[in-house]
């Protein structure tokens, strides 16, 4: 390891999905050592892959819940648009979570919620 990495990362999670190459979750198992990947939008719920040998745990991401919805123009406009989708997506989860498991990914990135607006928002969430 290199004198100025501190911190060997436990997880795996690319930029984009179309990254993926035939090899790329086999990689990230044998050669990795990664405890999970977040490579996944195909469930909500985490869920354990024998694929390559050993156990390999998926979290799956997601890009509802997600601030960078605020820098591309996808449907939310203002800070208070996000604190809304989570509110109410939180809310539904956890009315259903009554009945089966549930889990809400929340993704957010420091230039996008930190701004101050955004940040109040989130904060109004939690």
């Amino acid at each position: 390891m290199s004198p100025h990495i501190r911190h060997v990362p436990r997880a795996h999670q690319k930029f984009r999905p179309c990254q993926d190459s035939a090899n790329t979750r086999r990689l990230v198992v044998e050669e990795g050592g990664f405890l999970y990947d977040s490579d996944a939008y195909n469930d909500e719920l985490p869920y354990w892959t024998y694929d390559y040998g050993r156990p390999h745990l998926i979290i799956p991401h997601t890009l509802d819940d997600n601030d960078t919805r605020l820098a591309r123009g996808l449907g939310w406009g203002q800070a208070e648009d996000f604190f809304v989708s989570l509110r109410d997506n939180f809310d539904a989860l956890y009315r259903e979570g009554a009945q089966t498991p549930k889990m809400m990914t929340v993704a957010l990135h420091c230039r996008l919620t930190g701004k101050p607006a955004r940040a109040a928002a989130f904060a109004r969430f939690c």
